[in-house]
């Protein structure tokens, strides 16, 4: 591995505000990533064969915050990726070059770091990091929409292209009902059987709907904890996308039971949704369906064929198949927060109808 730059560190009040120009020139912006030992939230925007990393403090006493208050907003420090971090370190000390700190941590992405003082470097806060492996992308997939529910663990490659190259590494079933109680225990049983931590996770799926009341609230509830706790993203699917996504065709309707003799149902063209989601009668939409129709409802394919219409029958996506339409809309940076987060009812609670009645 040869030495190169990784990254340029710029400090920034808010990365709201300052990710923003990145966005609009079409960039990617990485979910955002909280560094506790270095008081900072950050995200990476790959330029290239390098990346802009935008630090805001999560502190007045951080560094960041203190650079910010004397110098103001801009470029705080160059990073340059090395083969052998440890043996780099070895070599300046014997040189006398002066570092920050002699200690090598461990910040954002896993990565090993140590900070060269800028008395020894022109001037210039200079960063090392130790160049690795890019690890997989760990998601986790969360489906509590209806009777049953189910928990998947979910790896994307670095070098993915596309949802199918996302790896469910185990998806276990939720038991109806008792979504509050399994939730958390069984998801701390999947990481531990995997070996993976907490601090793994890089982001949450969860199906927001349409679907159970009870069950929704639950599943988006816990999310939202974890995800503030973790500080990791969220990515909210309709599980009418994530029938749409086992589709083949361009153009689909998905549609899923909602009881009562009606449907869930959504148009998609290439992934993308062309009409708000709404609920129909299922002899309404038999009649006036066109273009191909995707479903995980038997009856629903046997009706419509026999109207001589398209429709094919789909597996429920559960958790693996939030999962992996998560990981697309993670990679266009279609995240949420978890004040953001919000579940996709539809259909109005009984509660609510006897309480308008």
């Amino acid at each position: 591995m040869m030495f190169s730059i990784d990254h340029l560190g710029i400090a920034v009040k808010s990365l709201a505000s300052s990710k923003s120009i990145y966005e609009k020139l079409g960039l990617t912006v990485s979910p955002e990533e909280v560094v506790e030992q270095e008081q900072v939230r950050l995200v990476m925007v790959p330029v290239g064969d390098t990346r802009l990393e935008l630090l805001e403090p999560t502190s007045e006493d951080s560094t960041i915050a203190k650079f910010i208050a004397k110098r103001g907003e801009g470029l705080h420090h160059v990073c340059m990726k090395v083969p052998d971090l440890a043996a780099a370190v070895e070599n300046l000390k014997r040189e006398g070059v002066r570092l920050v700190t002699d200690e090598i941590k461990t910040g954002a992405g896993g990565h090993r770091y140590v900070f060269v003082h800028p008395s020894s470097a022109g001037g210039v806060l200079l960063e090392l990091v130790e160049g690795h492996k890019a690890r997989a992308m760990v998601l986790i997939g969360i489906d509590t929409s209806g009777k049953e529910g189910s928990l998947a663990l979910a790896r994307a490659p670095q070098q993915a292209s596309s949802a199918d190259d996302v790896e469910i590494v185990e998806s276990i079933p939720l038991e109806g009902g008792t979504f509050s109680a399994q939730l958390i225990p069984q998801l701390a049983e999947l990481l531990a059987r995997h070996e993976v931590s907490k601090q793994d996770i890089d982001a949450f799926a969860v199906a927001s709907g349409p679907g159970s009341f009870t069950g929704l609230r639950v599943g988006l509830a816990a999310v939202k904890g974890l995800a503030e706790a973790l500080g990791k993203p969220i990515v909210s699917v309709s599980l009418l996308e994530a029938v749409a996504h086992g589709g083949s065709d361009m153009r689909t309707w998905a549609a899923l039971d909602a009881g009562r003799n009606e449907l869930y149902v959504a148009e998609y063209e290439a992934g993308v949704l062309t009409a708000d989601e709404r609920l129909i009668g299922r002899a309404e939409f038999v009649e006036s369906a066109q273009g191909k129709v995707v479903t995980t409802d038997v009856q629903l394919v046997q009706a419509l064929m026999g109207r001589g219409k398209a429709a094919d029958v789909v597996s429920h996506p559960g958790s693996a198949g939030v999962a992996r339409v998560g990981w697309e809309k993670l990679r266009a940076g279609l995240f949420v927060t978890p004040e953001e987060l919000e579940a996709n009812y539809i259909r109005r609670s009984d509660a609510e109808l006897f309480s308008k009645a």
